[in-house]
């Protein structure tokens, strides 16, 4: 049964494109409406092909991405933005298809783009990994530091409150990994324990993010990929301060 419209057809009529600019590679399933289509990608490993392919010479895409109730959803937008940074691209426009699916626009990154403190700590995992492209890290290397961290989440505070800071401190091992991790990783970890709305999350976050950091590991968001270096250095540091010898 179809979802997010036609899974499959060229999808002519209004609008009837789903990427502009000279595509060499076509890779992935078209799919959408014909006044919204859109290419849906089974996997990151499929974008990551179409950007391989596509990313010094198309000028958009408009991604299909199913939303979480449908069956085999495929690619998420979670998984698509680590492999538009390697290249790049950076989304914008999100619109509606149908009720199991919508469409988000992708292109190439301009110089004058805001960079988040959650983009730049994927770029820094990115390229220990060894999967930035020289197209991504060109775009990172012309951020302006006026545009980087500017969202207003992450310029209201970057410090956990004192209490918080003292329960890390009363864990060793805990205290000993969060002090030797990056200044990014900690400014996106401190958003995500003080952005959860209701106080009863943000106490589980807390909790998660001490037990984790005394463990010698990231949070769970944070965790795919290859480990970066700086984690086993961290690890360390909190088996010698009294942590678990085995992670």
């Amino acid at each position: 049964m179809p979802r997010g419209g036609r899974r499959a057809g060229t999808c002519p009529g209004v609008g009837g494109r789903w990427q502009t600019g000279r595509v060499t590679t076509q890779i992935g399933t078209p799919g959408g409406t014909p006044e919204r289509p859109a290419l849906f990608f089974a996997d990151a490993a499929e974008f990551r092909a179409w950007l391989e392919a596509n990313h010094e010479t198309a000028t958009e895409l408009w991604m299909g991405l199913y939303k979480k109730h449908v069956d085999e959803p495929g690619l998420t937008w979670a998984e698509a933005v680590p492999e538009a940074l390697c290249f790049g691209w950076i989304d914008s426009v999100s619109q509606r298809i149908d009720d199991d699916a919508r469409r988000q626009r992708w292109s190439p990154r301009k110089s004058t783009s805001i960079w988040s403190d959650v983009n730049i700590a994927h770029v820094e995992r990115l390229t220990a990994e060894g999967r930035m492209r020289p197209a991504g890290l060109a775009a990172y290397e012309k951020r302006s530091p006026d545009r980087t961290g500017v969202y207003s989440h992450e310029s209201r505070t970057r410090q956990l409150p004192a209490e918080a800071e003292a329960r890390i401190d009363a864990a060793p091992a805990a205290s000993a990994f969060w002090q030797a991790a990056t200044a990014t990783y900690r400014r996106v970890v401190t958003h995500w324990v003080l952005s959860a709305k209701q106080e009863a999350t943000r106490e589980r976050r807390l909790v998660q993010l001490i037990e984790d950091s005394a463990a010698g590991r990231m949070v769970s968001f944070q965790r795919y990929g290859e480990t970066p270096a700086w984690v086993a250095r961290a690890a360390e540091a909190a088996r010698a301060a009294g942590g678990p010898s085995n992670t």
